[in-house]
């Protein structure tokens, strides 16, 4: 099972990348590597993750230049795939199979030993990707739905395929189960289970939100309304400590709040302060947990002046209080 990775405009190879032989072992070992981006594609790094039958990717990169490379591999895979940021244009050799993905996007792909190219713009871009085998996934596909069955066609017959004609927009809940993985500091056989269990949250999240868009709804926005909506959700993630109003928001990214209003739920599935506060939440749980910080400075943290309020928020969302989720910790620490 091997990937082999070429500059297209250099015409040489940049990295080649095999999986080990135990990849599908179920009592395998857990293995790690890094390859550092070199000097032709800039700063970066590519972390990988393998065990039984999963591999995980994470790729960090700030490209000087708009990139095109070539992929070669010479094995099948179920990859789900999520552009955390960047813009990236891939084509299939040999069929019209075209990929495009922009920052916030995921989808699901099947390919059979691909070959093809990859259009990388320039700047900063983050990639992470969960690689299953077919077999793996198809046990675990719903059901009932045209494009479930349509994309477990495509698999039964080798033919390289989106899940869906469309990506979909990665949740407050998926990124932080991603932040979850690449954060996981626990060992062997802990680290194995506990990533399994992320990885199947994380492929739940993907089919359930398909499952319902696929239901529910067909967007209305324009390409550019949606390129909106997206820049309010990294404002919202870099900013959450702040003050945000709807007329803010939408002032910023250069709309206005109806669209903002509308448009936002539609592309999230959540209004901007269920996000923002869904946001706030589960990065204060993840302070009160692993971080020695009182209750006060997490409230402070979230964008919250009473630390009251604060504790009154968390206690609905999670049914304990933020004193209590320290108290464990204490208790686990000592």
């Amino acid at each position: 099972m091997k990937t082999r990775i070429e500059l297209t405009d250099l015409e040489e190879l940049f990295a080649e990348n095999s999986y080990p032989d135990n990849f599908g072992k179920a009592n395998g070992d857990i293995i790690e590597r890094t390859f550092n981006a070199g000097q032709w594609l800039g700063e970066g790094y590519y972390h990988e993750i393998f065990f039984n039958g999963m591999h995980i990717g994470y790729g960090n990169f700030s490209l000087a230049n708009a990139t095109s490379v070539r992929f070669l591999s010479d094995f099948e895979t179920i990859e789900m795939h999520f552009a955390l940021a960047g813009h990236t244009l891939t084509r299939e050799s040999f069929s019209s199979q075209i990929y495009e993905f922009r920052g916030g996007q995921h989808n699901i792909v099947y390919a059979s030993a691909f070959n093809g190219t990859s259009d990388w713009s320039y700047g900063g871009m983050k990639t992470f990707e969960i690689n299953l085998l077919p077999e793996f996934f198809t046990k675990r596909l719903p059901e009932g739905l045209a494009m479930f069955k349509n994309f477990k066609q495509a698999i039964d017959q080798k033919c390289t395929a989106r899940l869906s004609t469309r990506n979909y927009p990665i949740t407050a809940q998926m990124l932080l189960i991603i932040h979850d993985i690449l954060k996981c500091d626990r060992a062997g056989e802990f680290k194995k289970m506990f990533l399994e269990s992320k990885v199947m949250e994380l492929l739940l999240l993907q089919l359930e939100q398909m499952a319902y868009f696929d239901k529910h709804q067909t967007s209305k926005l324009l390409p550019r309304d949606i390129e909106k909506m997206h820049e309010v959700r990294e404002l919202l993630l870099k900013k959450m400590d702040h003050y945000h109003s709807l007329h803010s928001l939408a002032t910023a990214v250069g709309t206005n709040e109806f669209t903002l209003k509308k448009g936002f739920k539609e592309v999230f599935g959540k209004t901007v302060f269920q996000y923002l506060n869904e946001l706030k939440m589960n990065h204060a749980k993840e302070k009160l947990i692993k971080d020695d910080v009182s209750v006060a400075e997490v409230s402070a943290i979230v964008g919250y002046k009473n630390p009251q309020h604060f504790s009154t928020a968390f206690k609905k969302r999670y049914g304990v209080t933020p004193t209590a989720l320290k108290s464990c910790r204490r208790k686990s620490v000592n």
